[in-house]
């Protein structure tokens, strides 16, 4: 049946929709080119809904996706502009292309293909925005609350799910995506709300952070553990106050006491380390199948050291272990370690132009933080308390084609550059060398 037209009665009424669609990607467009960073915080803010996959034929998209799109668009037209922020960023990652380049390298030589080689770009185009685009102290502090309110998105997420009766994870808490990941995001969020009141003098105002980092440690993933631990030592004991480090000691000990004398919370956490039978007959916990795993992802990059396995391909190489293949059913595991995938799966080349990305921060870090502590330089403390927590999650997780975890290294790496121009500018006016950030 066709309308006067002759247009189809089902595609007559899917035009106000296609109308609607297209009117509001040419807003997003005329957004992101007149105010990215408003959507640059949007992203970050809301990079946990990268999870929340959408089919579209025969691939996924996400909201985070559509936000990124128009940001890249963006970001060539500045490009195309020779704007100097832009490709100051870009030299910046150039590591990180060329580690791209190299996977591709890999795919003639090894003669095969992924194409979820994209979201590596997708994900590490987020860090390139965030350097290019974060260049004052008024960006950095609203980039980040855009990684707090992150973490209250995910948690919302799970916290919704729970209400309404239908929690995601029978045993565990969860967000918008595997725990692991909601425990990172909502890690970071609560070390990045701490250290932005890390001086307070109001008590109460310490339950934003702690209501957070409960949530994550709700999840039962003892890399989030970890990574809490981790951002405590590297960063956020340097900022709190010690009066503050003495109601989070005594608050912790509340907790751990509350879920000592509370049966079911004590039999949950005691059962993440209990080794149960797995398909083979063998019993193992968590760990057990980690190292079984890591095992593996080096044995297969020693079977190709030079261009590795291919760009997501360890799963497959992974069924060649028996246990794995058993466990498994035959559909493998991930290395549950981002370095070892990169190892494993890019070769040594890959593995040495992705360490060269850290180079530039781990020749400042050290003396930024000593500096920016002894400074009492709050927001230096909120932009850089998350690195520690992604880059110890990334050696228990694979977090390369993480948004968040991009967002966070992205707002770290500005804070760095922010603060190298700010103490080259005191030197400027001292008019003589001293004690400043490299």
């Amino acid at each position: 049946m066709e309308n006067g037209h002759g247009v189809p009665a089902m595609m007559a009424d899917l035009l106000p929709l296609a109308a609607l669609g297209l009117i509001l990607a040419a807003w997003a467009a005329v957004l992101t080119v007149a105010a990215p960073r408003t959507v640059l915080y949007l992203l970050i803010a809301f990079s946990p809904t990268q999870f929340l996959f959408i089919p579209v034929s025969d691939f996924f998209l996400s909201p985070a996706d559509g936000m990124e799109a128009v940001s890249v668009f963006a970001l060539v037209l500045r490009l195309a502009a020779l704007r100097r922020a832009a490709w100051h960023a870009i030299v910046q990652h150039r590591f990180l292309i060329l580690m791209l380049v190299s996977y591709l390298i890999g795919f003639v030589v090894l003669e095969v293909s992924s194409r979820t080689i994209v979201r590596l770009p997708m994900a590490a185009v987020v860090s390139v925005l965030a350097v290019e685009l974060l260049t004052t102290r008024r960006h950095l502090a609203r980039a980040a609350t855009a990684l707090v309110i992150a973490g209250v998105v995910d948690a919302g997420y799970g916290l919704y799910f729970i209400a309404r009766g239908t929690p995601l994870h029978p045993t565990r808490f969860s967000g918008m995506s595997d725990v692991n990941f909601s425990a990172m995001v909502m890690i970071t969020s609560a070390a990045v709300a701490l250290a932005q009141i890390s001086r307070t003098r109001h008590p109460f105002r310490l339950m934003r952070p702690g209501t957070l980092g409960s949530l994550a440690l709700a999840t039962l993933s003892q890399m989030g553990l970890l990574a809490l631990i981790g951002t405590w030592i590297a960063v956020l004991r340097r900022f709190v106050s010690r009066s503050n480090k003495i109601r989070i000691v005594t608050a912790i000990v509340v907790l751990l006491l509350l879920a000592v004398a509370t049966p079911p919370v004590r039999d949950r956490i005691l059962a993440r380390n209990v080794r149960a039978v797995q398909a083979d007959g063998v019993p193992r916990n968590s760990t057990d199948i980690r190292w079984l795993v890591q095992q593996s992802a080096w044995d297969g990059f020693l079977t190709s050291p030079v261009f590795g396995l291919g760009f997501f391909k360890f799963v497959e190489y992974s069924t060649t272990n028996p246990a794995i293949h058993a466990m498994t059913g035959g559909l493998g595991f991930p290395t549950h370690n981002t370095y070892l995938e990169i190892l494993a799966e890019g070769g040594i080349i890959t593995f040495a132009l992705f360490l060269l990305h850290w180079r530039q921060y781990l020749a400042r870090i050290g003396k930024t933080i000593r500096v920016a502590a002894r400074d009492r330089d709050v927001l230096a403390g909120a932009c850089l308390a998350g690195l520690p927590v992604v880059l110890v999650c990334a050696l228990l997780a694979n977090v390369l084609l993480v948004y968040s975890f991009w967002a966070v290294c992205g707002v770290s790496l500005a804070c760095l550059n922010l603060l190298r121009r700010e103490a080259r500018e005191r030197r400027a006016v001292a008019g003589a060398p001293a004690e400043s950030l490299p």
